[in-house]
This record gives C-alpha cells, sequence and structure tokens, in this order.
C-alpha cells in the first residue's frame, strides 16, 4: 500500500498526527512536586516579578500559535484541521518548534483581535492564515499593539517566493521555508517589524545558501541554511544596536540548532532516584532548577515518523488532504476519527487566581498550566495544549474560549478568581457542546468528597450528623459545599475575610454566596472562626496559610479531621494540628500524608469524558468520580494518615474514567456509548504499552 493510500488509515490509527509529551518523566512525589505544587510556585512569583522569564522557565520560548481564521461560511471550520495539523507536524520536524494548531472562528473582526491579542502571553510567535480582507483588517489593528511577531500568511508566500529565485526549492518546499522563518523570529523575538525588502531577503539568502541547495538535498539541511539566511537578514533588519559580532552569534545559533535537529537531547532527569535531585536545594530551587533546564515541562510532538523525503513530497503536495477534508465536510463527526481533536484539551487561564498567589497574571500562570497538562498527559493520557490570557474580563474569556473551541475535545479552565470564574463557566457550557471543566472548583470538590468519605469512615462518624467548617469562599469553597450538600452533608458553615456567610448578610456578598447561604450554616452562626469552629467535626480549608491556630484545633470535637489545603503553605501545619488533638490531617502538599490533590481527579475526568464525549460534566459524574477515588483504599486498611490514594497511584485514573463514562452514560449526556470496562483497560493499557493510539 503507498502512503497516499496509507494517510487515511494512519488518520484513523492514530486519531490524528499530533500530540503532547512531557519532558521529564514524573514517577514519584518529589518529581510532581517540581512539576505542580508546591516547588511549581516559585516559577510563577519569578515569573511575576519579570515576565521575561516565562521565556526560560516555561515553553512557551519555543512556542508558536498557528491560528486558521474561517473565511468559508459554507464549510465547517474543523475540516481545515488535518492540513493545519499537518503544517504544525513539519514544523516540529523541520524546525523543532513547538507549533498549536488553532481554528478561529471569524464572528467578528474585533472579537477576532482581542483573540489574537489575548493569547500572546503564551507564545514567541503568532502565524495567521487567513485570507486578504480578513488580514488587512487585522494587520492594521495588530501592528499597533503586538508585543511579539506576528507573521501573516502573504508574507509568508512572499519570503519564500523569494527564496525559491536563488535556490533550487520546489513549490511544495513552501513549510520548509516558513519553519526556517519561524525557528529564526522566535530566537531572535523582534517586535513591530516589517518584511518589506526582498531584495534584501533574497541577497541574504544568496550569500548563505550560495546555490548549494538542490532538490533532492536533505530536507533538513535546507531548514538550516535558511535559518542561517533569516536570522542574519533579522538581525541587522531589526536589531538596530547590535554592536557585537553578528557572525559569532549567528554560528552559535546555527550550532545549537543543528543539534536540535540531528542528536536526539537527553532528558534532563533520565532515572528516578536520589541522584536526580541536588540534595541541598529546596524544592523550589529545584523547581526553578528543572523549569530552567527543561524550558518548561511540555511539548508538542508528533505521532508519527515522517523522517523520509518522499513521504513529505507526498505530505505538502497541494491536495494531499483535499479527501480528508471533504469527507469532514460532509460528515462533521469524523474530525474525531482523523484529528487530535478527539484527544486534545484547551487548558485556559487569565491568572486572577493562581495557587494561593492571587492575581498575579496571564504569564506567571504558565507554569501552572503545563504542570497539569503534563499530569493529563501522564495519568490520562489526555493531551492537553495551555494558554494564558492577558484579558480579565468575563465576555472576552468566554467569547476567546468559544471562538478556539472547534480545535478541542474539551475545555479545561483554571486559576480563574470568583465570582467571575462562576459565570465564565457558565456560559461557555452553554455555548459549547462538549465538556467543560474548571478545576479549580470540581477538580478539588472531587478529591475533597473522595477525602471526607474515607476520614469519616476512620473517624467513626456519619456526614449528615457532623459540623463542618470552611474557610474560604471562591470557586473551590463553593463547588466543595454543593457536592458536600449533594452527597448528604447538612451543617456546613463557610467563613470568608467578613467572617461566616449566613442568610441577610450585607457584607461582602454576590449571587453565588447568597445561593449558598440558602443551604448553610443552618445556626446562623457569627463572629471570629475561632468561636465558629468550636464543636467542630470536620475543618477545611480553601483560603490562606497559617489562619488555623493550634487553641482553635483544640476546641473541635472529638476524633477532629482538618484539611487544611491552601498551596503552597496551608492553613495549619501537620504536626501543629496532630499536636493539636486533630485525628486526621490532610493538606494539598506532596511532601505530607494524605495529599488532597486534584490530580486524583481532574486526569481521569477528562479520559472518560472524552471517551464518550459528553456534553458536560455533572453532579452525579462528580460524585461518582469521588466515591471511585476512595474506593480504592479498602476500609480494612484504612487510617489517619492514609484515607487518600497517592497522586501518582495509576489505579486512580483508570478507576475515575470508568465512574465518569458510567454516569455520562446513565445521566444521557454522552454522545458516544462505549463501554466503561474497555475505558478503564485501555487507559491501564497505555500506562504499560505508552502509545495512545487513539485511546
Amino acid at each position: 500500500m503507498t502512503f497516499r493510500n496509507n494517510y487515511k488509515h494512519l488518520l484513523e490509527k492514530t486519531g490524528g498526527l499530533l500530540e503532547v509529551e512531557t519532558k521529564i518523566p514524573i514517577n514519584d512525589s518529589f518529581a510532581l512536586s517540581l512539576v505542580y505544587t508546591p516547588g511549581v510556585g516559585k516559577c510563577c512569583l519569578d515569573i511575576e516579578k519579570d515576565i521575561n522569564k516565562s521565556f526560560e522557565l516555561t515553553n512557551r520560548g519555543n512556542s508558536v500559535a498557528v491560528i486558521f481564521i474561517e473565511s468559508d461560511k459554507n464549510k465547517h471550520i474543523e475540516a481545515n484541521l488535518p492540513r493545519l495539523e499537518l503544517k504544525v507536524l513539519l514544523y516540529k520536524d523541520i524546525a523543532k518548534v513547538d507549533a498549536y494548531p488553532l481554528l478561529v472562528k471569524n464572528d467578528d473582526i474585533n472579537k477576532l483581535l482581542t483573540t489574537i491579542k489575548s493569547i500572546e502571553p503564551s507564545f514567541s510567535c503568532i502565524e495567521i492564515i487567513a485570507d486578504k480582507e480578513i488580514t488587512d483588517l487585522l494587520e492594521k489593528e495588530l501592528d499597533k499593539t503586538n508585543k511579539i511577531p506576528v507573521l501573516y500568511s502573504y508574507q509568508s508566500e512572499e519570503i519564500a517566493k523569494t527564496v525559491k529565485e536563488c535556490s533550487g526549492f520546489e513549490n511544495n518546499d513552501q513549510e520548509i521555508i516558513n519553519a526556517a522563518l519561524i525557528k529564526a523570529l522566535i530566537n531572535l523575538k523582534p517586535q513591530n517589524y516589517k518584511y518589506t525588502d526582498n531584495n534584501q531577503i533574497k541577497e541574504y539568502c544568496q550569500n548563505v545558501l550560495n546555490g548549494e541547495i538542490k532538490p533532492n538535498n536533505l530536507l533538513l539541511s535546507h531548514s538550516l541554511k535558511l535559518f542561517s539566511a533569516f536570522y542574519e537578514y533579522f538581525l541587522h533588519k531589526i536589531t538596530e544596536n547590535f554592536k557585537s559580532e553578528p557572525t559569532q552569534k549567528i554560528n552559535k545559533l546555527t550550532a545549537e540548532y543543528e543539534d536540535s535537529l540531528f542528536l536526539k537531547p537527553n532528558a534532563l532527569f533520565k532515572q528516578t532516584n536520589k541522584n536526580y535531585k541536588i540534595e541541598k536545594h529546596s524544592i523550589e530551587e529545584n523547581s526553578i532548577e528543572l523549569h530552567k533546564r527543561a524550558k518548561g515541562v511540555i511539548t508538542v510532538a508528533p505521532k508519527v515518523d515522517l523522517n523520509m523525503s518522499e513521504n513529505y513530497k507526498t505530505l505538502l503536495s497541494a491536495d494531499f488532504t483535499e479527501n480528508i477534508a471533504s469527507e469532514i465536510n460532509t460528515f462533521p463527526e469524523k474530525v474525531y476519527d482523523y484529528t487530535s481533536k478527539n484527544n486534545l484539551v484547551l487548558i485556559i487561564s487569565d491568572g486572577s487566581a493562581v495557587l494561593g498567589f492571587g492575581n498575579i497574571g496571564a504569564e506567571a500562570s504558565i507554569p501552572v498550566l503545563e504542570g497539569k497538562s503534563a499530569l493529563l498527559k501522564k495519568l490520562g493520557g489526555v493531551n492537553a495544549l495551555p494558554i494564558a490570557l492577558n484579558t480579565q474580563n468575563p465576555n472576552e474569556i468566554v467569547d476567546i474560549v468559544c471562538s478556539l473551541s472547534p480545535s478541542f475535545g474539551g475545555i479545561h479552565l483554571e486559576d480563574i478568581s470568583a465570582p467571575r470564574c462562576f459565570e465564565i463557566e457558565n456560559r461557555i457550557m452553554e455555548k459549547l457542546d462538549m465538556p467543560v471543566f474548571h478545576d479549580d472548583q470540581h477538580g478539588t470538590a472531587i478529591i475533597v468528597l473522595a477525602g471526607v468519605i474515607n476520614a469519616l469512615k476512620v473517624a467513626g462518624k456519619d456526614i449528615k450528623d457532623i459540623k463542618i467548617v470552611m474557610t474560604g469562599a471562591g470557586a473551590a469553597a463553593l463547588s466543595v459545599a454543593e457536592l458536600l450538600i449533594h452527597n448528604g452533608a447538612r451543617n456546613i458553615t463557610l467563613n470568608d475575610i467578613y467572617g461566616p456567610v449566613y442568610k441577610g448578610r450585607a457584607k461582602g456578598m454576590n449571587p453565588y454566596l447568597d445561593a449558598i447561604a440558602e443551604k448553610t450554616n443552618p445556626d446562623n452562626l457569627k463572629g471570629s472562626l475561632k468561636e465558629v469552629i468550636r464543636g467542630a467535626d470536620l475543618f477545611i480549608g480553601l483560603s490562606a496559610a497559617n489562619i488555623l491556630t493550634a487553641e482553635m484545633v483544640k476546641s473541635m470535637n472529638n476524633r477532629s479531621c482538618v484539611f487544611a489545603l491552601a498551596n503552597p503553605t496551608p492553613e495549619i501545619m501537620p504536626e501543629i494540628a496532630k499536636e493539636a488533638g486533630a485525628y486526621i490531617v490532610a493538606t494539598g502538599r506532596s511532601d505530607f500524608h494524605n495529599q488532597i490533590n486534584n490530580s486524583l481527579a481532574f486526569p481521569g475526568v477528562f479520559r472518560g469524558a472524552l471517551d464518550v464525549r459528553a456534553k458536560c460534566i455533572n453532579k452525579e459524574m462528580k460524585s461518582n468520580a469521588a466515591k471511585a477515588i476512595a474506593s480504592l483504599i479498602p476500609d480494612e486498611k484504612l487510617r489517619p494518615d492514609l484515607i487518600i490514594p497517592n497522586a501518582l497511584d495509576l489505579r486512580v485514573a483508570p478507576a475515575v474514567a470508568k465512574a465518569i463514562a458510567e454516569s455520562a452514560i446513565k445521566t444521557k449526556v454522552a454522545s458516544v456509548i462505549k463501554e466503561p470496562d474497555d475505558i478503564y483497560e485501555k487507559l491501564k493499557n497505555y500506562y504499560f504499552e505508552g502509545s495512545l493510539r487513539k485511546i
């Protein structure tokens, strides 16, 4: 069978051409703490102080958004995805650039501008593929404000034409030229530039290429020589104050690029033993070291090996994906068979509620988003592309997510502050027929419920009878309270900076707090936390560091449970709570017992939801996911320091995926009916086989 004839079969087997990989193994709690909590917080804070560090500490420094803007309203936009995936696959294979394929709906030029401007914090360059009318409008406005290079399709076509005039490139080598061009741009990071002098480009290309490139040469050599030519051109044209010898810098970067093309890079951590740590450093220092060396913890990777020139020529032919696109246009559901949409999630944040640091900005949220992406892949086999937005306007966030949605099978909202996050999530759910999951709310609620189920078993108490006191009244706290109530809790009191939440409270209220006040604080408690917590059976902290004292713990009921979940520093340190009489103590950290970690929930949630193409993630699905997690520790093995599985327990995500799929089918929100046991087994097999194979 020829490669051409085999292409459709290849796509059916792989489910698209792209996946997301982690740059380091996450095989123990120490590695987990470096890419997630508590270590990743230091990276976030360093970027908050200097946003340019986002290019050093995350994959932003090698990331490009390749945006296809809808122009033909009579054609399903998803029909363009196979060609777009092929384009970014070639960028990775030819130039080692991580490119994100983004289909963008064209409903309004102002919304388009907002979308493109808002995603800048995640990328070093943006490439826009659009018709001339749209391009003219975008270019006129974007060039006034863009902080990173924006390359338009007409520009790259003109440059390619110029290059072909002074080399042996063939007509179907456009993407090779584009790849080298983009590689040069993200290394130089110019702003407000124009490609106006094709004669200068031609001169530089002639000097570097020197007639050496012939059609049958190795394609990577083409890219290497073009990179040198483009970089030298941009360096002289854009960097006015460049005083050092350009030849030296060009040669150095070209040598680095050559190594990336021809040498297999070594992993930062080859083995998971004590030798991969720098023992004298703290977790935070090790996390900074990891992110600096690896330049982020995720990378885009091709699912297929195309290092054969004949395959490139076949793939690059103009009509190669036409039949696939035509089939998707006729049968839109086929996009799930032929593209990565079937297993691709968009992780989105506006940086307004990052860990326990609050509103530290879009760039500063990227390390957390990349950590989430790495864990989705490690534990759920889910590919996830993180994008941080430099807008915190709810209307704009909703529009941006919806406009980007055609490329994705699900939406993972992250680090968006309350009460805005409730409106944003609800409105996106109304507009999109796919799973939308705000992890700070629902991931937290699932894992807290799982921990509570087992903690109450150990303590010998019933959720219907206990007094629960919570600190924090934001996204996580409200979702946790709702899910606990859904599962039988009758006496919950939430506390924020204004004190207990109760019906009729005037200060600091909003519609969401008014709604929860109707269901909580049955005794209408008022006063300080010290007063409210007396006689409580369970404390759940989703607030700030060190606000719970030993004296408060002493005033709680016998066999009290303390869930101090603020990150990276809990409301009370575990040893202090235990000394004060707490029977069970849990935190959100991987370096203490009983880690209440969202990574136990969201990988399996998305695995199950994607596999049945759930239209939403409802309370029944979340409740059953929590019960599945809790059930993994048999009653006879439960003890005060073991109420929840380890964050890297490979039994968890398959069990959660199965529970999510079962509940989605039962509650009639599944678009595809699959046997939940098969979903469970396929994810378990992924751990051992290491291949997604359209998981």
